[in-house]
């Protein structure tokens, strides 16, 4: 029988706003990453408000981004990044942290595009989310997804990984990852293409927000705990294989290790310009007038930052927070079976909220190789904010990306009454794979202090 989201979403929405009087619709479903140009969030009496990082987004709201672009961070760990000239609403969400049948999540993507990356609850009850659009319903089997308007109205949607199901008054059809779809009307089913949804890069809008991140004496300062070669990459890195990703940044811009990409480094072995195609299209930049910083260089993978300034494509870091990079070497006779263990060869992390400093003290990987390239394992890391130690995040790798270290999973732990989250994701490099990099967000609170951001790399070495 066709699934019509239509009725089930408003009789849910009657439902809880008359069990939970003024309380439902005040939920905080998110917290903006990034905003750029005029983004602001609509209540459902018409009221309007900026957006800016940091803001709460909260069930009920609209989004509109307008010129602008925003990213958004979910409770539960999902990532949404919306387009210029769009509208997304959160209908409902229920998340308690625990897993339970409860937890759910309704929105609508009014109009424009958006990237999603699945959290918590798309993992543990993939019944309980939809993303409405006017001609089909989408829910999820664990995945990231693209999706967006096109001109005429009909909707083009894009299966980064995962699978989709694509549910309208024609029925209901599962897209696997790697492939696209249009659809119509409410009428019609899906239909395959080669067409991806055109989501542009970021632009040259400078962002809304004015934090100005603070200095790093205990991260600068950090000495890696492996000795790094004097040996400079030099000249132009390109991916010679599309399959083994060797780049990743970690931004407010984005967060994201790309198919395809090339980094161009100068004689000191410091990048200067990247450029990676992934599914939000072609993503490229140069560092402008941002100073540059080497953190470390063996002439496999090399990593550092670019602080301050305006980026070549009108990013100011002064705002935004430090772009940190890492790129390796192509990934070449890679095992085909059985793991491997990597130690941390060292690592940059910013404060962008909630902290002066930051320092990753200790990370570990253990990779497991498949006859496709990476096939998950596990990952460890130990920091300080402010000078104290936080605790170990630990958990699975979750290959996502394929077949790259992928998003590295959620891991999650409590201190001094609040809880932090880390988010990542990474790639292997170099002969053998000999090397892994690791692109990563720490987010959350503690204690009862302000949210608190972190974005920084870890570089590591196979034992």
């Amino acid at each position: 029988m066709p699934i019509d989201s239509r009725f089930p979403t408003t009789l849910m929405a009657a439902a809880l706003a008359a069990a939970f009087p003024g309380a439902v619709f005040a939920q905080v479903a998110a917290r903006v990453d990034f905003a750029a140009g005029n983004v602001v969030a609509l209540a459902r009496d018409g009221r309007s408000r900026p957006l800016a990082r940091g803001a709460e987004v909260q069930v009920g709201e609209t989004v509109s981004t307008q010129q602008g672009r925003a990213q958004m961070r979910f409770t539960d760990g999902a990532y949404v990044s919306l387009q210029p000239q769009t509208d997304f609403r959160v209908d409902t969400y229920v998340f308690d942290g625990r897993g339970s049948a409860n937890e759910s999540a309704v929105m609508s993507l009014l109009k424009g595009g958006l990237r999603t990356i699945t959290g918590l609850i798309g993992r543990t009850n993939r019944d309980g989310y939809r993303l409405q659009t006017s001609t089909a319903t989408v829910g999820i089997r664990g995945t990231s997804y693209a999706v967006t308007y096109d001109a005429g109205g009909s909707v083009t949607v894009f299966v980064a990984d995962g699978a989709i199901s694509i549910s309208n008054d024609a029925g209901t059809t599962v897209l696997p990852g790697g492939n696209s779809a249009v659809v119509g009307n409410r009428n019609a089913p899906p239909a395959t293409s080669t067409e991806r949804p055109f989501l542009p890069p970021a632009g040259s809008t400078a962002p809304t927000t004015t934090v100005t991140p603070p200095q790093n004496p205990t991260q600068d300062a950090q000495t890696p705990l492996l000795p790094v070669s004097p040996t400079l990459l030099t000249g132009t890195l390109v991916n010679t294989d599309p399959d083994f990703p060797n780049f990743a940044l970690s931004s407010g811009i984005e967060m994201f290790s790309g198919h395809a990409p090339s980094a161009t480094l100068n004689a000191q072995g410091i990048l200067t310009a990247y450029q990676v195609s992934g599914f939000e299209g072609i993503s490229s930049d140069s560092s402008g007038s941002a100073q540059l910083s080497l953190a470390g260089n063996d002439g496999i993978i090399a990593w550092g930052r670019w602080i301050g300034g305006i980026t070549g494509n009108g990013v100011d870091l002064n705002t935004n927070g430090p772009l940190h990079w890492i790129v390796g070497l192509p990934a070449t006779n890679m095992p085909t079976t059985g793991s491997a263990s990597y130690s941390m060869l060292g690592a940059t992390a910013s404060c962008v909220a909630g902290c002066s400093t930051a320092a990753v003290t200790s990370s570990n990987l253990t990779v497991n190789f498949g006859p496709s390239g990476v096939t998950g394992g596990n990952l460890t890391t130990s920091m300080n904010i402010t000078g104290t130690p936080i605790g170990t995040f630990s958990g699975s790798i979750v290959n996502e990306v394929y077949p790259s270290l992928g998003k590295s999973g959620f891991y999650t732990f409590t201190c001094c009454g609040g809880s932090l989250t880390m988010s990542g994701e990474g790639f292997v490099a170099g002969p053998g794979a000999s090397r892994a990099g690791l692109a990563y967000q720490v987010y959350g609170t503690l204690g009862e202090g302000p949210a608190t951001e972190i974005r920084g790399v870890v570089a590591y070495k196979k034992n």
